[in-house]
């Protein structure tokens, strides 16, 4: 991931937009900025932990996965010449940032240039200032429950939109980090008892299947939305406008599917289905 800058923003919200609270140079900091960054911890892998899935089966694997991140920035207050600016006026805009709106999150955006490669939220945890020290320095901790970084925003995957071949090919060459997906599907034409994602192509390992309750098919036109991302899965139909939970039809021990970096082979059981969209967030490890 290459990038120059870092920006920090109070979280948007649906009711209240992002607000800019401060700006940090990666590169050489100019004189006349009000924030200065001294050093940023935590935006490296600090401990992957393998979460063990499979049960019995001889396909058991591990998921890795980050324990909950703490982003730690060490930032200079640097008043501007000739303007109103004090340290405790800079302070107190940081301070603001704590609990700007109501969600209490704020966002940290990786910038390469003017474009918004990755962002991480979270909550400011510590606050600590040096008020009576020579130079005035602020600490924030930023614990981000979410501890992957994150594409600023969807992106759908081309040349899957009316396939109906039952083994789609998902192409991530921008993620470092495996993660989640959404897709919708809608059925062409009566599919019964079940209907099953395998994560890997060409295998049975890593199904995930959906048992049609009894005498209930997916029938013609019915649509299938489904979400593997881990902070957002859910798993519907929607039929002549009326939504169906599905989760409550998993088989036991169900494997959501999931992509990972360069091609990810998935396979239907059924080619009676149409891809109508696959989108996903790029997903990092780390910068």
């Amino acid at each position: 991931m290459i990038i120059d800058a870092m920006h920090l923003y109070s979280s948007a919200s649906t009711v209240e937009g992002a607000v800019s609270v401060a700006e940090f140079s990666l590169d050489q900091a100019a004189l006349s900025e009000p924030y200065i960054l001294l050093s940023a911890f935590g935006l490296d892998v600090d401990e992957v932990i393998p979460q063990f899935y499979g049960g019995y089966s001889s396909d058991a694997f591990y998921n890795m996965a980050l324990k909950a991140r703490e982003v730690v920035l060490s930032i200079k207050l640097n008043p501007v010449y000739g303007t109103a600016e004090t340290n405790s006026s800079l302070r107190d805009a940081l301070y603001k940032s704590i609990a700007r709106n109501r969600t209490g999150l704020v966002e940290l955006r990786m910038m390469n240039g003017v474009t918004n490669v990755a962002v991480i939220k979270g909550f400011i945890k510590k606050f600590e200032t040096s008020i009576f020290s020579p130079e005035s320095v602020v600490q924030l901790t930023i614990e981000c429950p979410f501890p992957m970084l994150r594409g600023p925003s969807y992106i759908e995957l081309a040349g899957v939109s009316g396939v109906t071949v039952p083994t789609p090919n998902l192409v991530d060459s921008l993620s470092t980090a495996p993660h989640g997906f959404k897709m919708k599907l809608t059925f062409t034409d009566t599919v019964y008892p079940s209907f099953t994602i395998q994560g890997k192509a060409g295998t049975t390992a890593y199904p995930f299947t959906i048992v049609c309750r009894t005498g209930d098919p997916f029938k013609v036109a019915d649509e299938l939305y489904f979400s593997s991302e881990q902070d957002d899965k859910y798993l519907y139909m929607i039929r002549s406008g009326t939504i169906t939970r599905l989760a409550d039809t998993l088989a036991v021990n169900p494997i959501w599917p999931m992509m990972f970096p360069g091609d990810t082979e998935l396979e239907f059981s059924s080619s009676l289905v149409t891809i109508n969209s696959i989108t996903y967030r790029p997903h990092y490890w780390g910068v």
